[in-house]
């Protein structure tokens, strides 16, 4: 994470998403796995001295900011947690759940799903 925060402040004018996929609630403590995730992806983008933070804009707004403002905001880094189990372990301000982009419309809609690979 502190690479990736190192190159963004280098390129102020780029976005990053990181996804981690496939965290699984089976029972090995996996709220723990995604507690410590959030709280580093917090503290490395924590937007401090110029450093870029996580982008809120579709956990407070339920949009998506366009390029340009997450760049003018500085919350420039998209994190998604895709994880099998008890989903209200994600969903909160700062860290998303896995979405699904549906290309068959104009303006491209995100819509939360949960996923099941059974």
């Amino acid at each position: 994470m502190d690479d990736i925060n190192d190159w963004l402040k280098l390129h102020p004018r780029e976005v990053v998403i990181v996804y981690f996929g496939e965290i699984k609630d089976d029972g090995q403590d996996s709220e723990s796995t995604v507690d410590k995730l959030k709280t580093i992806l917090r503290s490395v983008f924590d937007g401090l001295d110029g450093s870029p933070s996580l982008n809120r804009a579709w956990q407070s707004s339920r949009s998506w900011p366009t390029l340009g403002e997450a760049i003018e905001s500085n919350q420039r880094v998209f994190a998604i947690i895709r994880q099998k189990g008890d989903s209200s372990l994600v969903g909160d301000i700062d860290v998303l759940r896995e979405a699904q982009l549906k290309l068959d419309k104009p303006d491209p809609v995100i819509q939360d799903h949960e996923v099941d690979n059974q």
